[in-house]
Formats: C-alpha cells, sequence, structure tokens
C-alpha cells in the first residue's frame, strides 16, 4: 500500500496543536489517520478495557469521519451488522451500508474480517487489517483498517473503525489473490 498521508496529521479540523504520529508497540498503522483513531480510542479508555459507545466524540475525530465505519453485533445471530459508514467508505463498497452484514458488503473476505471482530469484542482486542477490497469499478482497492472494539454498559457489542485506501495500479484481480491476504492481526487490550 501507498503511503497516503504524511506521517502526523490533526485528528480534528479545530486541533492543530495535536499531530497523532504515536506508533504503538506492536501495532504497525501506516497511515496517521488510523494512528488518530487508535489514539482518541486510547484516551476513552480511562482504565477500562475498551471504552463505552456514549464516550465516543465525533468531533475529536472529524477529519476521519468519512472513512469511519461502525458494526454491532447482533445477539440473536452472532453476526455484524453494519449500522454506519462513512462517505469514503460507503464509495468504497457501492452499496447501501445501514444494516447490512459483512457477508453481503465483503463476501470475499466474509470469514476472516468476521473472526477478527469476534475476537475483539471478547478478548478484548484491536485489530488491524490490510489488503485488496473488491470494487465494482477498479477490480480492487488496496486498504488499511483499523478495529476497535467498544461496550454498550457492561457488553462489549460494537466496533468503531476506520478504512483507508489507495488506488490500485491498472490490473484485474482475480480471486486468489483475496485468498492470498494476509490474516488480521489481532492485538489482545491486555498487551497495551
Amino acid at each position: 500500500m501507498t503511503d497516503l498521508l504524511p506521517s502526523t496529521i490533526a485528528c480534528a479540523a479545530h486541533d492543530t496543536d495535536s499531530l497523532c504520529s504515536r506508533v504503538e508497540a506492536g501495532l504497525d498503522c501506516r497511515d496517521a489517520r488510523l494512528r488518530c483513531l487508535f489514539d482518541h480510542w486510547m484516551s476513552l479508555r480511562r482504565g477500562r478495557s475498551m471504552p463505552d459507545r456514549s464516550d465516543l466524540d465525533c468531533a475529536a475525530i472529524s477529519t476521519l469521519l468519512p472513512y469511519v465505519w461502525i458494526c454491532r453485533l447482533e445477539a440473536e445471530t452472532g453476526r455484524f451488522a453494519f449500522r454506519l459508514a462513512g462517505d469514503e467508505i460507503r464509495w468504497l463498497l457501492r452499496k447501501p451500508v445501514a444494516g447490512a452484514y459483512a457477508e453481503d458488503l465483503l463476501p470475499n473476505i466474509a470469514g476472516a474480517f468476521n473472526d477478527a471482530l469476534h475476537a475483539a469484542l471478547n478478548l478484548p482486542a484491536i485489530c488491524s487489517f490490510r489488503g485488496l477490497v473488491p470494487h465494482a469499478e477498479l477490480s480492487s482497492i488496496e486498504t488499511e483498517s483499523l478495529a476497535l472494539p467498544m461496550s454498550d454498559g457492561d457488553r462489549a457489542t460494537t466496533i468503531l473503525a476506520a478504512t483507508v485506501f489507495a488506488w490500485p495500479p491498472s490490473r484485474k484481480t482475480d480471486s486468489a489473490a483475496f485468498a492470498a491476504q494476509p490474516a488480521p492481526l489481532v492485538i489482545p487490550v491486555s498487551a497495551l
């Protein structure tokens, strides 16, 4: 994946003094926007294994909102349903997102995606993904994602995440390329 941004960036449009550039041990976010999301999530933890959904301050990550997506685990089905997605994510997926399941939006990588999100909530852990996402007009796009667990009271139910992407070289992507992608990196919160 090519570098998308300089190594530092302001997390919010009004916050030019607080640049996100820290690299946490074990977490290899290449894009500064994902490090901003991680920094914000860490600031919300306040000694807990994960922050509560109600703690999220969208203004603090305003420059990231086009790339942010939120999934919620449905207790009845054990499936992740997308609740919302920023403009760039909706463009990337080219499908209605709200209420859709990972299997519907990302059929080529849904198994690994769901396993990583379940690990994020159950361990709890943070998950980092890199790889190809199918796109109707471009065959595939190289992406980097960071998924972070959030609770709803005393239950881990929600994934706060962002996906950034780069334009691919002009080439078709076959199903073997999707199958050959690296597995998501899962880092237990206790290791942070």
